[in-house]
């Protein structure tokens, strides 16, 4: 079952002399391709026997975001007996979530496979990316750590992924959820999820330049 939606607008203007061509294109879409995969979807048999997880491709927005907006301009003219061509491209891509590989292309985000255990990876997430920015930024801060050009950017990297993590438990609602978990059978997720913000507030003060070590 699959059900893909893409969102594009463009606009063209274009201006034809006898000495040349000059085009311009505004373009803007939106990705909101999505695999779900549930307990409720089920698994199905592939024709050698082996036994997968059945998932449907759908249209959803409400957790992620990914918008593409951008100007295209091309012009030609003919100088005596000379073609002159250029080109120019002025864009912006913003949202919650990459969406393509360089391998690949355009890809659909497994945000919606298996929600039903979606705290609980979303939490050793936060944990990771929280730990690893507080610890590295830290060592870094007391000369224990010099970072490479490529591990300062892994270190950025984990930086927008926090914020990214973030912002995901705000969108599905955990933060409002959390006081529902203290004392009950996920009280371990409730200390998790208040003992790892913690972290992941102090490694992102220290990655901003907010916060300071002071031993």
């Amino acid at each position: 079952m699959i059900n893909m939606k893409r969102l594009c607008v463009a606009t063209t203007f274009a201006v034809v002399a006898a000495s040349g061509l000059a085009f311009a294109q505004a373009q803007g879409f939106k990705r909101t391709e999505v695999q779900r995969g549930d307990l409720s979807t089920g698994t199905v048999l592939t024709p050698t026997g082996s036994r997968v997880d059945f998932s449907i491709v759908e249209n959803d927005d409400s957790l992620l975001e990914r918008t593409y907006d951008g100007v295209h301009l091309f012009g030609t003219a003919r100088i005596r007996s000379f073609d002159v061509l250029a080109s120019y491209t002025l864009s912006k891509l913003e949202g919650n979530v990459n969406g393509e590989t360089i391998a690949n292309g355009p890809i659909r985000s497994d945000l919606r496979q298996y929600p039903e255990y979606r705290a609980i990876l979303l939490s050793q997430r936060l944990k990771f990316t929280g730990h690893f920015l507080e610890t590295t930024h830290k060592l870094a801060a007391m000369g224990l750590f010099t970072p490479t050009p490529a591990q300062q950017d892994t270190m950025k990297r984990a930086t927008a992924d926090v914020v990214a993590t973030a912002l995901i438990l705000e969108k599905v609602g955990m933060w409002e959820q959390l006081g529902g978990l203290k004392g009950g059978e996920q009280h371990q997720m409730f200390l998790d999820f208040v003992g790892d913000s913690c972290h992941a507030v102090r490694g992102l003060d220290l990655a901003t330049g907010r916060g300071t070590v002071l031993y």
